[in-house]
């Protein structure tokens, strides 16, 4: 789905009462192309963030010197950015960094060399007991190590942003988003659109809006339609009553 075809949904659907929505003409007035899109790019960081669109990967070599680590693109190896520090991230498979939603899991590695979570032991995360190895994020792209030990290799599984919308509009450009969750988009930014407006009716139909929203993304959540939920197989089977 495209920029101009997610706005001829909205045309047809929950913006055709409204001018801009032409009267579901299935078209958007072009002279709030880019406050639609910039609406869009609000909805995706709110869905991105809720759930695992956009996973990566990357690996994070620990030194005895420094126990506050940001995962940001500067602090990639290799890193062109002007002015970038010394790097400690390391992208898999050449990959591109992708800025920081939520990172989701901390593994430390016994072979470095390896991504095989299994050959590892997963940190705590904010874990306050006094039980195993922890770590804190301080916000959400950094990292606090209270005891970093030299030469520990740490693989952060994380989601990503996903790629902004260009604003001003490029009616060609790909929206980015899981087709279970196209109509979870649609409903988000027209609440938005109508929130915008004010007024008791508006208001209500905002609310009505977001509501759907959260209903999808509640089925979305409980039938594990993203496939977010991992298991073992041994644990499956142990669930199903044959082991």
């Amino acid at each position: 789905m495209n920029v101009e075809e997610f706005f001829k949904r909205l045309s047809y659907g929950d913006l055709a009462d409204l001018a801009m929505g032409m009267e579901g003409a299935g078209t958007i007035d072009p002279g709030d192309y880019d406050r639609l899109t910039s609406l869009t790019n609000t909805a995706l960081t709110a869905i991105y963030s809720r759930f695992s669109h956009n996973r990566h990967y990357v690996k994070l070599a620990v030194t005895a010197d420094r126990r506050v680590y940001r995962l940001q693109s500067a602090y990639v190896v290799g890193s062109e950015e002007p002015g970038a520090p010394a790097g400690y991230l390391t992208t898999l498979d050449d990959e591109p960094f992708a800025d920081v939603v939520k990172v989701i899991e901390i593994t430390r590695l016994d072979d470095p060399s390896t991504i095989d979570v299994g050959e590892g032991s997963v940190l705590g995360i904010n874990d306050r007991s006094e039980l195993g190895p922890k770590t804190q994020m301080l916000s959400f792209d950094t990292i606090f190590l209270p005891e970093p030990i030299e030469g520990d290799v740490l693989l952060i599984e994380y989601r990503g942003r996903h790629r902004l919308l260009t604003v001003p509009t490029v009616l060609s450009e790909r929206v980015n988003v899981a087709p279970m969750m196209e109509e979870a988009l649609e409903s988000r930014v027209a609440s938005a659109v109508y929130a915008g407006k004010g007024g008791e009716l508006h208001m209500t139909k905002s609310q009505q809006l977001m509501a759907r929203y959260e209903k999808i993304c509640a089925i979305v959540k409980q039938e594990d339609l993203l496939q977010e939920t991992q298991a073992y197989e041994d644990d499956r089977l142990h669930d199903r009553g044959f082991i």
